[in-house]
């Protein structure tokens, strides 16, 4: 991944942080790839999206937004749904 792409990664994130009412950060380890697959069809199904971020990429894209506490964490995959 080359700086331009981490820009256009941190800029969608920090956009899915600043616009969507709710975002579950969660801890993926563990998780098997079936597991994984599963996990993005259902949240598919439900309306929502699973991406999984590099740590630091995302811990920048929350800066500035009201969420920024929750930079400590690791292993991130993000979930998100927009309103309706």
């Amino acid at each position: 991944m080359d700086r331009s792409q981490k820009r256009e990664a941190v800029a969608e994130l920090n956009e899915v942080f600043k616009t969507n009412a709710v975002v579950v950060v969660a801890h993926y380890a563990g998780l098997t790839v079936a597991d994984m697959q599963k996990l993005r069809r259902e949240m598919g199904k439900a309306g929502g999206t699973v991406k999984v971020a590099k740590n630091r990429l995302a811990k920048i894209a929350l800066e500035g937004t009201d969420a920024a506490s929750i930079g400590n964490l690791s292993s991130l995959a993000v979930r998100w749904a927009r309103p309706p």
